[in-house]
Order: structure tokens, then sequence, then C-alpha cells
């Protein structure tokens, strides 16, 4: 627990006596944090969200259906005094950034946090919108139907669909979201935010097959991926687990411009380890920052680290699999 950590009636509180704040999250914002943003937006309407970059395509998506409209400003122009952060805890997820923002809402874990003066973080969350609805159920604040779609679009996107579910609570509050009059069905909503590659995306799920190693924990019947796909590193994790039917993946690109590695990992429920620790027990290693969710995880690498991400991914993975590699 962080020591400036505050629970959620004193997080509220000091939302409520701050009458204009922006609201912020990392770059390239997916669906958990452009709904956060502007479930807050919602529930403060004098708040402004400002992203930093564009938002990924699925939460472009899912802002043009509620026809939600942002500024997009660079991340070294914003004053983070006046600013709270939702859904990101990383500081290397915005290195731009030099100020100490007024809140943090969060569910990850980092081994580099970001500079605030106060945090809200609950780990056994599975989305922000849920730490957020958390908020306005202890302060007596019954969700309207957008806030409903908004809180519940977040945990859809967070638990991979409801593939990864932290504890049985989230089912109550599931069936108090899908009670509200009006709420949109579960295949509406995952409609608008199952992922649909486009054409330049799905090169490069292919690219990444050119240069991948598979190990396999046969007592275990798990199969690991890891792949250096070039871009696109998220989603090549992501479809991995999805269309390969694999349990773990880490896949690897340069961050264009620049001397640093991104990596990103994913498990199927099935894996027993936490990636957001291991994430962070890789980037303590390779002098690197990383941390996440325990099935979706991501790591800022030095570039000269590529070499030696694998073999340092398998030695900490071997503590708890018995992995042997697969020849193609």
């Amino acid at each position: 627990m962080l020591s400036s950590n505050i629970n959620l009636k004193e997080a509220f509180s000091l939302l409520s006596s701050n009458a204009h704040l922006r609201v912020c999250t990392h770059y390239l914002a997916d669906v958990d944090a452009v709904c956060s943003s502007f479930l807050l937006r919602t529930i403060f309407p004098g708040y402004e969200v400002v992203f930093f970059d564009k938002p990924t395509y699925t939460a472009r998506r899912v802002l043009k259906s509620y026809g939600f409209e942002y500024v997009v400003q660079e991340a070294e122009e914003v004053n983070c005094a006046e600013a709270v952060l939702v859904d990101n805890n990383d500081a290397s997820l915005i290195p731009a950034l030099q100020g100490e923002f007024l809140l943090c809402i969060d569910h990850h874990t980092s081994s580099s946090p970001v500079k605030s003066k106060y945090y809200a973080i609950e780990r056994n969350s599975p989305s922000t919108t849920h730490i957020i609805y958390s908020m306005m159920k202890e302060n007596g604040i019954v969700p309207t139907k957008i806030q409903s779609e908004l809180i519940l679009l977040g945990i859809l996107s967070d638990t991979h669909m409801l593939a990864s579910v932290p504890n049985r609570r989230l089912f109550k509050d599931l069936h108090e979201l899908f009670s509200v009059e009006g709420v949109s069905d579960y295949d509406s909503l995952a409609s608008l935010i199952r992922s649909v590659l486009t054409d330049s995306e799905k090169i490069v799920f292919a690219r990444s097959f050119n240069n991948y190693a598979m190990y396999k924990d046969k007592s275990k019947s798990l199969l690991f991926i890891m792949s250096d796909c070039q871009s696109f590193q998220s989603l090549v994790a992501t479809k991995l687990i999805e269309c390969i039917g694999a349990d773990f993946s880490m896949a690897y690109a340069p961050y264009p411009k620049s001397d640093e590695l991104r990596v990103s990992l994913r498990s199927s429920p099935r894996v027993g380890i936490h990636l957001g620790k291991l994430a962070m027990e890789i980037s303590v290693k390779l002098g690197g920052s990383g941390g996440g969710h325990e099935h979706a995880a991501g790591m800022n690498l030095p570039l000269r680290t590529e070499k030696n991400l694998e073999q340092v991914a398998l030695s900490l993975l071997s503590n708890y699999y018995s992995l042997e590699q697969i020849n193609i």
C-alpha cells in the first residue's frame, strides 16, 4: 500500500472539492482508460478530458458511439497539479510529464509509479471503471444508463470479456449494472469493443511468426510463445492468446525514434502467475520499468537489452514451469 493512498470516500471528497480538473490517462488510451475518463466527466461536469495522443482504434469507436468530445494536448503542456490521472500508475507510460498529479486512480502494479499527491489504487479491481463504480456506490450515487455502460465496457475490456474474473463480487456488480433501465445487453456492448484487425494489423500479426520461439510445459499442457514482432507488440501479444490459443505470450518491438524496447505480456486464465509482478521482475533485471494486471502487463526497456530479454524471461519462468522449446 502506498503511503499516500486514500480510500474511495476520501477520493470522492477530493474530487468533489475541485470543480474544474483535467482528466488524463496513458498514451494510446484503451477502452478502460477512455471509459474511466468520461465516467468521471459524467459525475463531475466541470471536468475536461485531455488525451496526450490519439486513443486506440477500439477506444475511438466507443467515443464515437457516445458522441464524447475530447482534447488532444502535448503531455508537457498539462499542469499535473490540476489533473487526475486514471488507468495508469506507470511513469514510463507518460515520460514527457515531470509534475505531480493531484490524484491517481488505477488498478495496476508498477515498478515506477507516477508522481501523485494522492493515490486511489485498488489492485484487486478488474478495471479502473470498476474502481470508480465502487466509489460511486460508497457515496450513494446510482449510475445512469450511460454511466453503467461505461463501467461495463471498462470491465469487459480489461477482463477479456470476463475470461479473467478476480473475485465473486464482480458478478453481483455486473447484475446491478445490467439491471439499470435501458442498459444495452452483453452482446451489444461486447460487439462495440470486440477486436477487429485493420489490414496493417493483420500484416503485422502474420509477420510476427517470422521470428518467434515456442515453449511447452508438458506436465501442465501450457503453451508459451515469444515474438520479436517489430511493431504493434500489444496487439500481437493479445492475438497470440485469442487466435492461436497460447497460454502465455511475450511480444516486443523497438519504439520508433528512440532507444527503447516496448514489451507486452499476456496470459490465459490457466496461467497461475501474476504478469504484472513478472514484468516488474524482468524490468528490474534489465534496467527498465514494468507492471500491469494479472493477465496483461507491459515493460519499457533499454533497446540494448533486446538480445537478453527472452533469456531473462525464460529464467524467471523456469521458477514456475518446466519449459521445453518446440522446434518446428
